[in-house]
């Protein structure tokens, strides 16, 4: 079966996606890549790669863009076609006006009068039009680089474009040209794409490519970068109060609790673009984007719920594939034709509105998680280690800087971060699960994002940093002679702190440690608590 992909994004394909997420998910969630397949390893490999290559793309085409806007800042060359269109229809307004006495107050009949008003009128619109247009160009050249094209995706290639039309080199790198024209329906003025010539067709819809002189400037206006963290500031405080919730009343996270996470979430997004930079905020480990297009519960419970199989390694023309149209002859749906259809899937949940069901399934989700996080510490309060050692705990912010690769000791490269100690002290704890598990990342395709950075833990070895490959499956940069990572080992959850100078303040402990309590008698580190053995 060949999946037809010329048209349109089916909405009841995400619609389904969605009833088939999260909420409706087995709780068990350590079956979960127990039952994942080949091909849903194949797929999400396949996901991570388009996506990786979307953002090197993005990227490029912003180096451009500002690239273009300083030509254009400089010499001020407006798109000679647009700018000629307007000449023109001003040149007819004025001879017609010129025909019927433009010099000349109240000369003519009344038919006469209302034409003179109306051409004047047309005129007035035409000037003000301009006039606008020029505006939003100018004032985006000026803007272009504080503006994120990782959140504008496809559209910053025509706001590339059109920053470019108005340049002496009117042609992108990637072979598109705006030209300003007007609306069918509207009679608006608005961009379209050209490619070799040829209407540039958008590869979700078919439809031609056009960019409105309003979603121009909305745009460039208001798509900017997120330089004071406010978004991941936002969740670091909502992660923050649900901790302390489950910490400070113990229980379920009940739907009082859901219903306080979803104000706070509703904040965040009630814009279209607090909703694209939310889904790429890190909560507890990883972005609703990164859980999206790379092996996770998230994806893995999309994929096999909505995805039936049959038995010759096809998948059923059932659920969110029954509409599909089989011209190949052969039943099922076969690698590749999933492949295009997940990234039909996931291009359009992450694309904005289509995705905020989902993703509000997937932050109360983790939001349980923490707030029973929060209820361990509750229910091991009234132990003499808990209290003890929390008793004089208090919540901050921390500020550190990241490190990052390919820097030396002496010319160090970093990342300014802003985190909280109960991040961190979160993070510890999940690095410490790993070596609870006792399974290699490679058998249970689990790891820790450490602020974007993926470790994995190997038994024997210690903790080392994974990347997923091209097939989806999990694998270590390392010497191919040694087969010892780049770097060596790290023994401890501290140790992978201090690699990323991370601060070690909230770590430290490790799977089977132990220490004196009050009162007497020793206590045994779990991976998550203390636990009091004599």
């Amino acid at each position: 079966m060949a999946i037809n992909l010329s048209g349109k994004s089916d909405a009841s394909i995400i619609a389904s996606a969605t009833r088939a997420g999260l909420a409706s998910a087995p709780k068990d969630y350590g079956k979960t890549f127990e039952s994942v397949t080949k091909g849903y390893q194949i797929t999400m490999g396949a996901q991570a790669k388009m996506w990786d290559e979307i953002g090197k793309a993005t990227a490029i085409i912003g180096k451009e863009a500002i690239k273009k806007a300083e030509e254009f800042n400089v010499s001020k060359l407006y798109d000679i076609n647009a700018t000629q269109n307007y000449i023109n229809d001003a040149l007819d307004i004025k001879k017609e006006l010129q025909e019927i006495g433009f010099f000349r107050k109240g000369f003519g009949d009344a038919e006469t009068r209302q034409r003179r008003m109306e051409l004047k009128s047309k005129q007035k619109k035409l000037f003000a039009e301009a006039e606008y247009v020029g505006s939003a160009i100018d004032n985006a050249a000026k803007n272009m680089a504080n503006l994120d094209f990782g959140l504008m995706k496809l559209e910053g290639e025509t706001v590339n474009a059109i920053i470019a039309s108005n340049t002496s080199n009117p042609i992108t790198t990637g072979g598109n040209q705006a030209k300003l024209g007007r609306n069918e329906k509207t009679g608006r003025p608005e961009w379209k794409i050209f490619n070799n010539g040829q209407p540039a067709l958008d590869d979700i819809t078919g439809e031609p490519v056009t960019m409105s002189v309003d979603r121009f400037k909305e745009l460039t206006t208001n798509y900017v970068k997120d330089v004071d963290n406010v978004v991941p500031t936002a969740f670091n405080e909502m992660a923050t109060s649900v901790l302390n919730g489950g910490k400070t009343f113990g229980g379920d996270f009940s739907d009082y609790h859901k219903g306080q996470v979803l104000t706070s979430l509703k904040n965040m997004t009630n814009t279209e673009l607090g909703l694209l930079r939310s889904y790429k905020a890190n909560y507890m480990g990883s972005s609703f984007f990164e859980d999206m297009t790379n092996p996770s519960e998230l994806s893995a419970i999309l994929f096999n719920s909505t995805l039936p199989k049959t038995d010759d390694d096809q998948l059923a023309a059932e659920g969110v594939l029954a509409n599909l149209e089989d011209n190949d002859g052969k039943e099922g749906i076969g690698q590749q034709e999933l492949i295009n259809q997940f990234s039909i899937i996931s291009g359009t949940i992450l694309s904005g509105e289509p995705g905020r069901k989902l993703f509000e399934e997937w932050v109360l989700d983790k939001s349980k998680k923490i707030y029973d996080k929060g209820t361990e510490l509750f229910k091991d309060s009234s132990s003499s280690s808990s209290s003890s050692s929390s008793s004089d705990y208090k919540n901050r912010n921390v500020e550190f800087q990241l490190q990052l690769p390919g820097g030396t000791n002496e010319n160090p490269l970093v990342e300014k971060k802003e985190t909280t100690s109960d991040n961190l002290i979160y993070l510890d704890k999940e690095l410490n699960k790993l070596i609870a598990s006792g399974k290699s990342s490679f058998d249970n395709e689990s790891y820790v994002s450490i602020f974007g950075y993926k470790i994995g833990y190997f038994p024997g070895e210690g903790f080392a940093p994974v990347r997923i490959r091209d097939d989806g499956q999990l694998a270590r940069t390392q010497n191919l002679k040694t087969g010892i990572p780049i770097g060596g080992f790290l023994k401890t959850p501290k140790d992978v702190f201090k690699k990323y100078g991370v601060p070690t303040n909230y770590s430290g402990f490790y799977v089977g440690q132990i220490k004196n309590v009050k009162g007497g008698g020793q206590a045994r580190w779990d991976g998550t608590n203390w636990r009091k053995i004599n």
